[in-house]
């Protein structure tokens, strides 16, 4: 198959795959069932994503730059002998790169079949959030289309709103290209 019709077939499972997570929400948020997810911060703000999503938290690693990738990723880590995109999520959630240091800490989650760590300020916890503290993003999305692909839902609690992140959108199916190719290079060239 020639690679266009894979990424254009990539692209149309990655919008299924999100639809059917805001749908998730959206059916949890009409229940008392609820989600497990792990909370962060990032730029003063919390954010959440699933906790099925994640692999592991981590204390901030020494990391090398990788040059060609896309301008969210940071580097990479050597993860007990794995190499880690490092993503810096500051761009894509606050318009401002996080400025990492020994304080913050890494959440390493599964995306898009590849293992990614994302730098955060901190972590705030992993707790479950029952049906009536969600907010479904499916209505408002098909009306506006404001919101980035990667927000599926919200968490509501008192006056605040957490987003819950698609760790699969944060990077875009480029942005995964340019990744994978500045891996490859680094790969050929031994460098880390």
């Amino acid at each position: 198959m020639p690679d266009k019709v894979i990424l254009t077939r990539i692209a149309e499972l990655e919008a299924s795959l999100l639809e059917l997570r805001r749908e998730f929400i959206a059916q949890k948020s009409q229940t008392d069932e609820g989600i497990d997810a792990l909370t962060f911060i990032v730029r003063q703000k919390e954010y959440a994503v699933f906790l099925s999503d994640v692999v592991e938290v981590l204390r901030m690693v020494k990391w090398s730059p990788l040059p060609k990738a896309p301008p969210d990723i940071q580097g990479v880590i050597n993860c007990r002998g794995a190499i880690l995109p490092l993503l810096n999520p500051g761009l894509l959630l606050a318009n401002e790169p996080l400025d990492p240091s020994l304080a913050s800490s890494l959440v390493v989650v599964s995306a898009a079949g590849q293992q990614i760590a994302i730098i955060v300020e901190s972590v705030v916890g992993v707790q479950q959030y029952h049906g009536n503290e969600l907010t479904s993003v499916v209505e408002a999305q098909k009306q506006h289309r404001t919101l980035p692909p990667f927000i599926v839902g919200f968490i509501k609690r008192e006056a605040e709103h957490t987003a819950v992140l698609d760790v699969n959108q944060l990077l875009g199916i480029e942005d995964h290209r340019a990744l994978g190719m500045a891996l490859r290079e680094r790969d050929e060239w031994g460098q880390f």
